[in-house]
This record gives structure tokens, sequence and C-alpha cells, in this order.
């Protein structure tokens, strides 16, 4: 019978396939096309071609191994186990793709862009000296599994559409590709001031950029620092730690602030750490002490010194706190300074006034502008006692941003297309089942 013999049905499938595979090709590249120009600003260039060319090698690769000439249930089952490939590109285009078309319309897409500047304002002075091949983190609201803070979920990225034993597949491919996705909680959208926080997650970027690009050895010896300063609870604390260090170099005393916002609670639950993180009213005196003795200023936080939330048994604990923050000021530590964060970019800190008075000047637009409009939108919640002041706070810190946002082109960071992972090689086996089990 013509057509219906096994080498007619296996070209058959073998063409269906290619369907699959050219119909996905051009779908992304459709896309890049599409958010490429409306990149007006040239803002995302660098991530969408970074993007762009994983994702091509990835599907390339499937095409390169789609064979006909042979027998129809091999064909067969090596279709399966191609298309099974493609919906995990899917899988991991997909958030890169819903965190540029956020920034296209919706409520969403006025805090991205305002996330967007403060993102690249705390980047830029780390990328401009170190020259990385990796892109400012993306930000996106986490609409589907809200978070209740911002978060580096690329670096732990949860997809309840995939079946559990493929997520850490997926976390592989995710850090091999040369930017992280910065996921915020939708309440910034009505309270944009809370992306403060985001300073402390391009500080964890920072830190995962650092040990990739050069070793083990500063992101260690900076550990071992805090460990001979501080003593052994430190041990294990240096990730977090450095963050929230960094965090009050791009945002002066507005980290302090921030870091009260999202992790006050109960004295008992304030009062405890663990090897990760240091005691929560550790944590926010150590920003807070920090940003003083720099000169940036001091956040007037409430029952921060009482006896009930910090009680003499923190004692050790909170001079650990007062050495890290004189071996900082010091300018000893070689994490901070290569950074290139300027401390003197705060001296306009102490009044909250610009977000308030439209007719008062700033500076000339910059990074650091930007930096100082975020940190003065926080300190003037502080005096936020109805929804009318509010809503006029945040139409001004959004009106003032845009307005400051630096000219030019974003094209301090280069990447080097080839050297990260293609997608499809974190795919080494394939269970033959798995999209057929529940998750």
């Amino acid at each position: 019978m013509g057509g219906t013999d096994s080498a007619s049905v296996a070209a058959q499938r073998h063409r269906e396939l290619l369907r699959q595979v050219k119909a996905l090709k051009d779908e992304i590249q459709s896309w890049l096309e599409s958010a490429m120009v409306s990149d007006v600003r040239q803002q995302y260039q660098t991530q969408l071609a970074a993007l762009g060319r994983s994702l091509e090698v990835a599907v390339d690769q499937i095409q390169e191994r789609i064979v006909a000439d042979k027998p129809a249930g091999q064909v067969f089952k090596a279709a399966v186990a191609e298309e099974r490939y493609l919906l995990w590109i899917r899988a991991i285009w997909d958030p890169f793709r819903v965190a540029f078309e956020q920034r296209t319309s919706g409520d969403a897409s006025t805090t991205l862009k305002l996330a967007d500047e403060l993102v690249w304002a705390c980047f830029y002075p780390f990328a401009e000296r170190a020259g990385t091949r990796r892109s400012a983190p993306l930000a996106t609201i986490a609409n589907v599994a809200p978070c209740i803070r911002p978060s580096d979920m690329t670096r732990n990225f949860v997809n309840a559409s995939l079946p559990a034993e493929l997520q850490d597949r997926v976390n592989q491919v995710l850090k091999s590709l040369p930017m992280a996705i910065l996921y915020l909680p939708p309440t910034v959208v009505a309270s944009p001031w809370q992306l403060c926080l985001v300073a402390h997650e391009v500080g964890h970027e920072i830190q995962h950029i650092w040990a990739d690009e050069n070793g083990q050895s500063m992101v260690q010896t900076f550990q071992a620092e805090l460990t001979d300063l501080a003593g052994a609870d430190w041990n294990n604390r240096g990730q977090e730690v450095f963050a929230d260090l960094y965090s009050v170099h791009c945002i002066g005393p507005a980290a302090a602030y921030t870091l009260f916002d999202f992790v006050f609670g109960e004295a008992d639950d304030m009062q405890k750490g663990d090897a990760k993180y240091p005691p929560a009213i550790v944590r926010i005196q150590l920003a807070n002490r920090l940003s003083t003795k720099l000169g940036l200023g001091t956040a007037k936080l409430p029952l921060m010194d009482e006896p009930e939330y910090c009680p003499a048994a923190l004692g050790e604990q909170l001079d650990g706190a007062d050495k890290i923050v004189d071996y900082v000021v010091g300018q000893q530590n070689p994490c901070l300074k290569h950074f290139g964060l300027d401390r003197a970019e705060f001296s306009s800190h102490a009044l909250a006034k610009p977000l308030w008075d439209d007719k008062q000047p700033l500076s000339k637009p910059s990074v650091a502008t930007i930096r100082q409009l975020f940190h003065q939108a926080r300190v003037a919640v502080e005096d936020v006692t109805k929804d009318d002041d509010a809503e006029t706070l945040r139409r001004n810190l959004e009106r003032r941003v845009m307005d400051n946002v630096p000219s030019g082109v974003r094209a301090v960071v280069k990447v080097d297309m080839d050297a990260f992972s293609p997608i499809e090689k974190a795919f080494d086996e394939i269970p033959n089942d798995l999209w057929s089990r529940d998750a």
C-alpha cells in the first residue's frame, strides 16, 4: 500500500517533528525581534541577545539530531524524546518571555521600569569595574506563584507545570544563562518603595558572578574575615551579610528601613538566628550602624533598642556586628571597595523633601540620583499618615525616577555568547514516561 509502509510512516513523523522545531524557532525569533525593536532605550539588548543565542543553540541541536533513515519505531521513540526537549526549552524560555512582556502593558509595566532603573543603578558600579560577562538581573512580578519578598528565583526556580524531578535540571540550565531573573512580590506595584530590597538581591547576584568568573577566593576570604572578626556564629553568614552591606552602600539607611519592613516580627523570633542568617535584630542593627558610620544617615526605627527586642543575651553578636562595621568603614574590605560604590553620593540623604516638593531640584540624571530617589522614597514613607499621601509619594517617585534616567545605551556589559552552556546539555537522560507522571 503506497504511503503506508514503515519508511513512509517514519518520514511523516520526521516531517511532523521538523515542523514543530521550526515553529518553536520561528516563535522565539519573532518574539526576540519584537522585543528588541520595542526596547527603545536599548536597556535589554544584552539580555535578549544572550537569551536568543542560548535558545537558538538548543533548538539547533535538536534539529541536528533528527534523522529519518531509521525504522519507524525508532523514529517515533526519538521524536517523543525530542518533543520533550522542545517542551523544556519552552519552560526555560517562558519566565524570560513573561518578564519582558510584562513591561509592555498592564499595572506591572510602570513598576518594572522603576525596578529596572534601580537594578541597573545598583549593578552598574560593579559591571563598569569588573567587565563582567553577565547582565544585570531582570525583574519580573511573580504573579503565578507570588512571593512575599524579592528573591533571585532563577537560582532555585520552581515551575508548577513541570514534574518535580525536572526542577534540578531546569535549575542547571538557568544557572548557565548569562542573566538572572529577580522575582518581585505583587505588593511593589502599589508600594514601589519596597523595591529597595532589590539592592540586597543585586548584592547576591554580584557574589554569584564574582565566584563564577574569578573563582571562590574573594567570597571565601570575605567569609573567613567575618568569622575572624565576629566569631564562630558567623561562619556561614557571609552571603547574606555581604548582600546587606552592599545594599547599605547602594541606598544608605533605606537598607535598614527595608530590612525592618521585611524581617520585623515578634521579639522572640527577632532574636533567633541560624547558620545562614544573623538574628533579624542584629541584621537591622548592622545595616543601620554601618549607614550611620559611613555618614549616610540613620534610620529612625522603633523598638530596636528596647530590652524586649535587644536583650543583653545578644550582646556578643551585636559586638560582632560593630566589628564588621568598623572593618568596612575602614575600607579594609576588598569586596565592597572593589565594587566602586561611593558613599559621597549620599550627602543629600538627610532630607526626603525632593519627593514631596516637586520644585526642589536634583543633581543631574545618574545612577546615583536613582539610588537617592529610592532612598528618599523609603524615608518619606515614615511621614505617610493617609492613603492620599502614599499615592502622592508613589506618583512622585515614578515620575522623578523616569525624569532622571541617565541617557545613553547601557552597553557596559559585554556578553561572551559562547561562554555559557547550551540549554540542551543539562538534559542528559530522559525518562521515557516522565511527562505522563504526576508532578
